[in-house]
């Protein structure tokens, strides 16, 4: 069965896409020559459109320009602007995109068809990443209390540890310089018990734990829980 005989059409892979008119000057008697034919072929059952020639052969170009720099120009515009999209949801400083892309672009170009070089796919992955990590150190030094997964791109809340929820036994490890279970074996000792790593300290949990240490070690570390 030929194209011409399928009553269901495959969509081409950028049929979703919103589309823009474009103006381009091309020669006259191959847009007559074309709506000559047009109607001959209709008596044959086959069916096509100048906008349907103009798509393939821009994606044509597409597919000829990624051979020669190695970039995916279609998957990169696409990737610049959900990125830009993820970052005016949470961030007040603007990555500098148009400077950045330029010299990701400069480096794909100039690495293309080396030997041991990652694919285009591979390469933006690990730009995207080293900006999800510019935001998430932004946001830190901002107090904020979200971060942007660097697979998803979603912005996630991630709770402040010391917060007026109170510590919980592994972030008070870190403050007392002892490793979790040392601090369990102390509250045990204190007459808390049953707490492992992530168990939530309270404030009289605090209490009695820093009753049981030594005058001058608690004396040294005072850790106040709202």
């Amino acid at each position: 069965m030929c194209s011409s005989d399928l009553f269901v059409e495959k969509m081409g892979p950028h049929s979703a896409d919103k589309k823009k008119v474009v103006s381009a000057r091309v020669s006259g008697a191959v847009v007559e020559a074309l709506s000559d034919a047009e109607n001959d072929v209709k008596a044959l059952g086959y069916k096509f459109s100048i906008s349907n020639i103009i798509d393939k052969a821009l994606n044509d170009t597409l597919e000829e320009l990624k051979e020669i720099t190695g970039i995916d120009y279609y998957k990169f515009i696409t990737w610049t602007n959900h990125m830009k999209a993820t970052e005016s949801l949470h961030s007040s400083t603007q990555y500098n995109f148009d400077q950045e892309n330029e010299i990701f672009k400069d480096l794909v170009i100039a690495t293309n068809g080396l030997d041991g070089q990652s694919d285009f796919d591979i390469k933006l992955k690990e730009y995207q990443d080293d900006i999800v990590l510019y935001w998430n150190n932004d946001l830190k030094k901002h107090g904020s209390n979200t971060v942007v997964n660097k697979d998803s791109l979603k912005v996630e809340y991630q709770p402040n540890p010391y917060t007026s929820t109170g510590y919980t036994v592994k972030t008070l490890s870190i403050l007392l310089k002892k490793t979790p279970d040392e601090v369990v074996n102390i509250l045990n000792n204190a007459g808390v018990t049953g707490k492992d790593a992530d168990s939530h300290i309270s404030t009289d949990d605090r209490q009695k734990l820093m009753s049981s240490l030594s005058g001058n070690f608690s004396d040294d570390i005072n850790i106040k829980l709202k």
